[in-house]
């Protein structure tokens, strides 16, 4: 990446780049434009590891690691913003900062029987997360992660997080016009809208209202294995699970808003939205005072409407299985015969309203119009519309050794 972002490229695209050198346009010439603007100063990222930590088993029956780390990576890659009069030729990944993690591992395994028959291990792992950004370039921060639709939604900022969620806070929705008036808003709200809050205090809402409504990166993540054995039955059962992170559910624009697409939207628009009654006038007041949505005319800019607890558990993989007795097989010249039945994300427990909470930064994750940009692809927390990775899947299988 680092070789070609150092110089810049040209390329020629029929209908941008050709023309007609000669004044004639039935004799056009292939000519070159600037696609990508290079960095030569641009240098790969360094990074500082420690790591403490111990092993130990005890009792013969209890194995378990702890490790401290603090990983320091200096000069963070991140894609410039550069003006629009610098033309359309992609800009360059840049050096743009610094930043920390610290964190913790733990894991543990408890093995025991009960028994000559009964064998079982408990598995278990927890890994904490926290990471804070130490330096940027010029402002000390940048926007990152949006659409045209809504604007950016993520702020890199110093002493934040990496990809924290920026926007509205939502304080509720305006019943009357005399709340209406009372509150500070934009000028442009209306009765039956969401109520954002004043966070500098200054007596109306703008952009400068914005603030950071949500973090992606979990407090920690947990997992845990369950082994057991009862003669010639076994079980198994692998747990995992996040907690803490938040989720921007960007999906809500298409289905919970009015504002895009009149197709697909959810029932709740209908059933949940504020109703307005004498709206545009001195008398407008909210009919259905519990809605939980603003009335459906209304504008939904990046705010905590968005985000949602994207924490979860989830059972991936549940199997139990039986092998038949070496002396039954001898006969056949068979050395194992093993049945089992397996469920892959057998349940999921979370609060979180989209499809799946656990949303990999990947090309799966995808935006509005089934593709992502490099920038999307790689946003964590956020619902582009995701194919899901909890289906249910069941299996019957046999394993076979002669």
């Amino acid at each position: 990446m680092l070789g070609t972002n150092a110089v810049d490229t040209y390329n020629y695209d029929f209908g941008k780049t050709d023309y007609g050198i000669t004044g004639a346009l039935s004799q056009l010439a292939t000519g070159y434009g600037q696609t990508s603007i290079g960095n030569p100063k641009t240098t790969w990222e360094t990074d500082k590891i420690l790591n403490v930590g111990f092993d130990a088993s005890l009792f013969n029956h209890l194995d378990m690691t702890v490790e401290y780390y603090k990983k320091s990576i200096s000069g963070l890659l991140f894609p410039v913003t550069l003006p629009s009069t610098t033309g359309a030729a992609t800009a360059p990944t840049v050096n743009s900062g610094d930043v920390q993690n610290t964190g913790i591992d733990f894991s543990a395994t408890y093995h025991d029987a009960i028994g000559k028959d009964f064998k079982f291990s408990i598995g278990a792992t927890l890994t904490s997360y926290k990471n804070k950004i130490t330096s940027l370039i010029g402002s000390g921060y940048f926007d990152l992660f949006g659409t045209s639709r809504t604007g950016a939604f993520v702020r890199e900022a110093v002493g934040q997080p990496i990809g924290e969620f920026y926007g509205y806070q939502t304080a509720g929705i305006f019943q009357n016009a005399q709340q209406l008036a009372s509150l500070p808003h934009s000028g442009t709200d209306i009765v039956g809208g969401y109520i954002y809050k004043d966070v500098n205090g200054d007596g109306k809402i703008d952009a400068t209202d914005r603030t950071f409504i949500g973090n992606p990166n979990p407090d920690f993540t947990y997992g845990v294995n369950l082994n057991a054995n009862y003669k010639a039955f076994d079980f198994t059962m692998v747990l995992y699970g996040s907690q803490g992170n938040k989720n921007f559910n960007y999906i809500k624009y298409w289905t919970d808003t009015y504002n895009s697409f009149p197709g697909g939207k959810n029932i709740e628009l209908l059933t949940k939205s504020a109703v307005v009654s004498n709206a545009g006038t001195a008398n407008a007041t909210v009919t259905n005072p519990g809605a939980t949505l603003q009335v459906a005319t209304a504008a939904t800019p990046p705010s905590t409407f968005y985000v949602e607890d994207g924490s979860f558990l989830k059972c991936r993989v549940a199997q139990i299985g039986y092998t038949l007795s070496p002396s039954i097989l001898k006969a056949i010249g068979v050395s194992k015969l093993h049945f089992y039945f397996q469920v892959t994300n057998l349940f999921t427990i979370t609060k979180y309203t989209g499809l799946d909470p656990e949303l990999v930064p990947s090309a799966n994750n995808l935006n509005q119009a089934g593709s992502a940009t490099p920038q999307q692809s790689a946003s964590s927390g956020v619902d582009w519309g995701a194919y899901p990775n909890n289906q249910k899947t069941f299996l019957l299988g046999v394993n076979l050794k002669f």
